[in-house]
C-alpha cells in the first residue's frame, strides 16, 4: 500500500505475498487512517485486510466460496465499518456491512435488475452506502441505501453517447460525485445535488491510453 506524500513523493509498506489464486483488487480508507483491502479468490472467495502503518494486519475472516458472486467494491464509512458491493450475472447484487461486533452486521440482495449492473460503492458522512448502477445503454443511476437495506426511487441519468460512469465518492457535504469517462480518454466529474439534478466538470481531455477508473474524496 503506497501513501503518496503532499510533495509527490510515496511511503510503501512492506510488500506482502504472493498468495497464489488471491488478487488485491479495491482499497479504502477508515476514519482512523488504516488501508482496508479487499482480496478476491476463486469461486467468489472474500477476505478485508485492515492494514497498520507498519504494513501489519490482523488475521482476516475469509468468506465464501459463493460461486457466480464476486466481490467488486469495498467503502468504509465514518462508523468504521466496512462494505463490500457484491455482484452476480444477470443484474444481482448484494451490499454486506462487515462491523467490529458482528463480523457480518448485515446483508442486503437485490435483483434481477438486468439489463442494470451494479458497479460502484461509497459511504456518506450519514454512514448511508451509495450504489452505482450502470445500465447497457449507457444509463447510470445511484441508490442511497437506508440501515435497512431499502432506498428512495432515484431517477437514472443518460450521459453523451460513449460515455459510462465508472466510479463514485461522496463529499463532505452529502453529495455524491461520479466519474464519467469516454473512450477516447475524455473525462468529467458530474455531482448530484440535493433536487436529482446535475453539475458536471467540463470535460478533461486525456491520453487516448489512459483510462480514469476511480474517484475518491
Amino acid at each position: 500500500v503506497w501513501t503518496v506524500n503532499t510533495d509527490g513523493t510515496h511511503t510503501a509498506t512492506p510488500a506482502s505475498g504472493p498468495f497464489p489464486g488471491w488478487t488485491a483488487d479495491a482499497l479504502a480508507v477508515g476514519p482512523d487512517g488504516r488501508a482496508c483491502v479487499l482480496w478476491t479468490g476463486a469461486d467468489g472467495m472474500m477476505s478485508v485486510w485492515v492494514v497498520n502503518a507498519d504494513g501489519t494486519h490482523a488475521p482476516a475472516p475469509v468468506y465464501g466460496p459463493f460461486p457466480g458472486w464476486t466481490a467488486i467494491s469495498l467503502a468504509v464509512g465514518p462508523d468504521g465499518n466496512i462494505r463490500v458491493l457484491w455482484t452476480a450475472v444477470g443484474g444481482y447484487a448484494s451490499l454486506w456491512n462487515l462491523g467490529d461486533a458482528d463480523p457480518l452486521a448485515s446483508c442486503h440482495l437485490y435483483g434481477s435488475l438486468d439489463p442494470w449492473s451494479a458497479s460502484a460503492l461509497a459511504v456518506g458522512p450519514d454512514n448511508k452506502a451509495r450504489i452505482l448502477w450502470n445500465r447497457t445503454d449507457g444509463m447510470m443511476s445511484v441508490w442511497v441505501v437506508n440501515a435497512d437495506g431499502t432506498h428512495p426511487t432515484v431517477p437514472g441519468y443518460s450521459p453523451d453517447a460513449g460515455v459510462a460512469c465508472t466510479g463514485i465518492a461522496v463529499g463532505p457535504d452529502g453529495l455524491t460525485h461520479a466519474l464519467c469517462a469516454s473512450a477516447d480518454g475524455t473525462v468529467s466529474a458530474w455531482t448530484i445535488n440535493a433536487d436529482d439534478s446535475i453539475s458536471s466538470t467540463p470535460d478533461y481531455g486525456l491520453l487516448a491510453t489512459c483510462s480514469a477508473v476511480a474517484l475518491a474524496n
